[in-house]
């Protein structure tokens, strides 16, 4: 369970916390140590925070699910996700006009590599790079 303390030259509390490593790290909370309860549990909820996503579990794409189900829910419409191999050929079909044909291949042949280094990460989101 995440914890907290007050550092000497600091107003806020300090949140310390278990990482998924193993490692224990510590970051502030923003919230002053005023000596009222409240800012005391305000600063213990984020300290929880701070470890359930060092921890992962929260995950980018658990947080990606809740953000496309705000949005549908909003809209009423899907939100758009694009892949990263996706994003990579429309950003080179638009670098073919405005770039010299030599750099143009040259941008394609380090795309290549990355999409093959990438491997089937290259077709998921492009937000959870």
């Amino acid at each position: 369970m995440a914890s907290l303390r007050r550092h000497p030259r600091s107003p806020y509390f300090v949140a310390c916390f278990t990482g998924a490593d193993g490692m224990r790290h510590q970051r502030s909370t923003k919230v002053a140590s005023d000596g009222k309860v409240e800012s005391r549990r305000r600063a213990q909820r984020i300290a929880d925070e701070y470890e359930d996503v060092a921890r992962g579990i929260r995950t980018a794409q658990q947080v990606q699910a809740v953000v496309q189900d705000l949005y549908q829910r909003a809209t009423g419409e899907l939100l758009e996700v694009q892949s990263v191999r996706f994003f990579a050929a429309e950003w080179l079909k638009d670098k073919k006009g405005s770039v010299e044909p030599r750099t143009h291949a040259f941008y394609r042949a380090r795309l290549d590599a990355f999409l093959l280094y990438s491997k089937e990460r290259a077709d998921a989101s492009l937000n959870l790079i």
